[in-house]
């Protein structure tokens, strides 16, 4: 009997341990983890991509991420834009987005990630983004398709903040 619980509580030990290793790697695979802002065109491109004044801030979620991107737009309106979704390349509901009403994640390495925003099932902006290897600022391309048909491209570099 002795025998049998020593293997259940080794067997239990291991699953606390693997749980807690698995947390661990979800927070650190992805670098953008933690709050951004100051985002800036570079350089200054298109007016109708150009980034509001914005903070994003993103958090680990089981196998994907919470984003929260919060600002005061071209107009002066503050806004919230808010998604959790995860990197499978599967459509999530997204909140605050009047140009999107689904975003898909996919991962493309720890420092890589690459979102579409769809309104109505069509690709409206495709977003890479790239954290630095020194993990200070997050440089985001964004393409977007205008309702002509016609492709825009801007890039933009973010500071981390946390």
């Amino acid at each position: 009997m002795r025998f049998v619980q020593r293997y259940v509580m080794c067997g239990v030990a291991a699953v606390l341990c693997g749980a807690a290793f698995s947390a661990v790697a979800a927070e650190t695979i992805d670098a953008r983890i933690g709050t951004w802002s100051h985002c800036e065109d570079v350089p200054k491109t298109d007016p109708n991509l150009a980034p509001p004044n914005v903070t994003i801030t993103f958090e680990a979620a089981g196998k994907g991420s919470h984003t929260v991107v919060t600002g005061v737009d071209d107009n002066g309106s503050p806004f919230t834009m808010e998604y959790t979704a995860m990197f499978d390349g599967k459509d999530y509901p997204v909140k605050g987005a009047p140009w999107a009403d689904t975003v898909s994640l996919k991962l493309i390495d720890s420092r890589t990630t690459i979102r579409t925003d769809k309104k109505d099932g069509k690709v409206v902006l495709t977003l890479k983004g790239v954290v630095s290897k020194d993990g200070k600022t997050f440089t985001v391309t964004r393409k977007a398709m205008e309702p002509n048909g016609e492709s825009v491209t801007a890039t933009s570099v973010c500071q981390r903040q946390s």
